[in-house]
């Protein structure tokens, strides 16, 4: 009837029927219990990448390139990808052509309407990504994870125009697949997020699964965050160093230098939880109280440093020596300094017990 036909045309309409079908949708997805092919959409020096990754544990890949002069350029990254993977021995290190395997499409489509999961690596632009994976959403089969590279991008942003199945749309982010063995993965679902760690740090075949995992360390996040785990710690890395730099403490050669050092002594250690075991000789209450005594005396350091960077020598020393006398009330704080530092850094050094490391 005419009525009918006006309120199935009504945008109200549509939008519940839209939303009806988004959450069918929810409801109808189960993950994949096998994989075989891979669908690599982006295809810069992450999705080579995870492109030669992938091939090298047998699965068979595809990855959409724009034109020729992308697939060109794949090409040359894809090689050079593999080789890093053999010289890891991660690769076959008797098939120096084996990246040849990967092949190449030009239809989005057709790249991943029968794969098994999707890789996505395009360039970390908001409006590029959500474009991208509601064009993968659509065309993708309806039990098929698209896991993002997004270095940045929180999960809820990332999958926000993806209208089929939006829960499927999860974060697969590497530091480099070619160089070193780590991804962090996160799903809209504590399921979904246990199914990424499985296939990006599984062993292959190890379960009997129909999974081939890739062998890599694998952080499994617990929710959202602006730029994840990995991408937090170069950020603020980032942030510190160039401080450093412009407000003249030292200069770029020599800021790096210390960071190597300081990235060197973090490895040896395993990670900042073995970091507070060295540094407090094998005793996190040896720890806990050096980290008390720093701050404690982070108000009167900063104050120092400020300080420093703007009066002339003849006024800060009076200056720093009245700053002194003001602030010596806070150690009569230390007490609460203490379990305050306890309570922060807890999770890093209880790790570790006190025998000697």
């Amino acid at each position: 009837s005419p009525w009918a036909q006006g309120l199935a045309s009504s945008p109200i309409f549509a939008a519940k029927q839209e939303a009806a079908l988004c959450k069918m949708s929810r409801l109808e997805f189960q993950l994949p219990s096998a994989l075989n092919k891979v669908a690599v959409v982006g295809t810069g020096v992450i999705g080579a990448g995870w492109a030669a990754l992938f091939c090298a544990k047998g699965y068979s890949v595809v990855a959409y390139v724009r034109s020729k002069g992308s697939q060109a350029k794949f090409m040359r990254a894809l090689e050079e990808a593999h080789t890093k993977l053999v010289a890891r021995g991660i690769a076959a290190g008797d098939d120096p052509q084996g990246y040849r395997a990967v092949s190449c499409v030009f239809n989005l489509a057709e790249c991943v309407s029968d794969a098994d999961y999707v890789q996505e690596s395009v360039v970390e632009d908001l409006s590029t990504k959500q474009h991208v994976i509601r064009e993968i959403d659509h065309f993708a089969p309806p039990n098929v994870i698209i896991g993002s590279s997004t270095s940045f991008i929180p999960l809820s942003l990332l999958r926000a125009h993806a209208k089929r199945y939006p829960d499927r749309v999860a974060i697969a982010h590497p530091s480099l697949p070619q160089w070193d063995a780590f991804c962090e993965v996160l799903g809209s679902s504590g399921e979904i997020t246990a199914w990424l760690a499985e296939l990006y740090g599984g062993a292959s075949g190890s379960d009997g699964s129909g999974i081939t995992g890739l062998g890599m360390d694998v952080v499994p996040m617990k929710c959202e965050a602006h730029g994840h785990v990995f991408n937090s710690f170069s950020l603020s890395t980032i942030l510190v160093s160039t401080s450093l730099v412009r407000t003249g403490v030292c200069d770029a050669a020599a800021c790096d230098a210390a960071l190597v050092h300081f990235c060197q002594l973090v490895v040896a250690a395993g990670g900042l939880s073995g970091l507070t075991r060295v540094i407090g000789g094998g005793s996190s209450q040896s720890y806990c109280d050096l980290a008390t005594d720093i701050s404690a005396g982070l108000p009167l350091g900063k104050t120092t440093s400020w300080a420093s960077w703007v009066l002339p020598i003849w006024l800060l020393m009076p200056f720093l020596q009245l700053v002194q006398v003001c602030l010596w009330p806070l150690h009569l704080l230390k007490a609460r300094t203490r379990q305050m530092v306890s309570r922060f850094y807890r999770p890093f050094y209880e790790k570790w017990d006190e025998s000697p490391a």
